[in-house]
């Protein structure tokens, strides 16, 4: 996938191991360290707020600002642009003098990618964005795409900001009572939308009388019924009462971050996010939706420029995907 659209998930990741590598180096004292940490909990806190990561950009008057402490206008433009270009130009000579033991280092934690100040190439003169992405660690390309061109790879593309209704399902931690009081409001609210429902069923004299908060509570339970499934799908697509309409296809997704020491259970975190990629056969951008006809029941990763044709099934743990339509123009194999 492009380096200037990095997976969100994996840019802050990586960037935190970088901010770690330097602490533990005693290098994150020196200026360009300052102004790539600015940079990176910037960044972090705009995806934290469903910022698409293409669009996390920051101009050198809002870095300088930022790392020195001052308001934008305290500085004027060539200031701060000199200020910022000179201390990222040293940040990228830092990490190429230091290159083979930041690579060890991310190696080690699992990762084949590190992470760059990159800047955009603007025409006028002050006007240049500042952003980071991700860059292999090696310039040979990754192995998985040397030998099958035909996975489709997908990116977790932003952290869309729920509606304030939504806010108390998401982001949430499963964990100790947190983990109780989610699956007994759950089965409280299951029970309550069956409970009316054999209600009318079985006292039809009652229906008219019960009519709107019958008809509330089966609306409701089915309205949180994602919220359920969930527990046994581990990703679906999320309703519209959760994401809203400002993102095309939005997912709902139980996520492990950790074990409880305790009783040796996964941690798992219920989030909203975004996943998308880019179809392996046009470069048409790949959403994940909901799977129709033979797909019933899974998420498939849909092309824009042809739905019904360019589908490739989707993992949200390895974030890749395998043609679903076995026609000639995908290859042998």
């Amino acid at each position: 996938m492009d380096s200037t659209h990095p997976d969100a998930e994996e840019l802050v990741a990586v960037g935190d191991l970088v901010l770690v590598w330097l602490r533990e180096n005693g290098l994150d004292q020196h200026k360009p360290a300052e102004v790539y940490e600015a940079l990176l909990r910037r960044s972090a806190d705009y995806l934290r707020d469903g910022v698409d990561v293409e669009k996390t950009r920051f101009t050198a008057i809002e870095l300088n600002a930022l790392v020195k402490g001052k308001s934008e206008g305290d500085d004027d433009s060539d200031v701060a642009g000199r200020y910022v270009r000179t201390n990222v130009a040293k940040f990228q000579e830092l990490l190429d003098q230091n290159a083979a033991k930041i690579a060890d280092y991310l190696k080690h934690h699992g990762k084949q990618q590190r992470v760059v100040i990159a800047a955009t190439d603007p025409k006028g003169r002050h006007k240049k964005d500042y952003y980071l992405t991700l860059e292999p660690l090696t310039d040979q390309p990754e192995e998985q795409d040397t030998e099958n061109p035909r996975l489709a790879h997908y990116r977790v593309r932003q952290f869309p900001k729920p509606r304030p209704w939504a806010k108390p399902f998401l982001a949430l931690t499963l964990v100790g009572w947190r983990r109780w009081a989610y699956l007994s409001g759950l089965v409280t609210i299951v029970i309550l939308g069956l409970g009316m429902t054999l209600l009318a069923v079985f006292q039809p004299l009652l229906i008219w009388k019960f009519a709107i908060p019958i008809a509330l509570a089966v609306l409701f339970s089915l309205a949180v019924k994602p919220l359920y499934d969930i527990l046994d799908r581990s990703v679906l697509v999320a309703p519209d009462w959760l994401a809203g309409l400002s993102v095309a296809s939005a997912q709902l997704e139980l996520r492990q971050v950790g074990i409880d020491e305790s009783s040796g259970r996964a941690i798992r975190e219920v989030r909203l996010v975004v996943y998308d990629g880019d179809c392996p056969l046009c470069g048409g951008r790949l959403e994940v939706v909901e799977g129709n006809g033979e797909f019933k029941g899974r998420l498939v990763g849909q092309c824009a420029n042809a739905r019904a044709e360019h589908l490739y099934s989707f993992d949200h743990i390895s974030k890749r995907g395998v043609p679903l339509r076995q026609t000639g123009y995908y290859g042998e194999g």
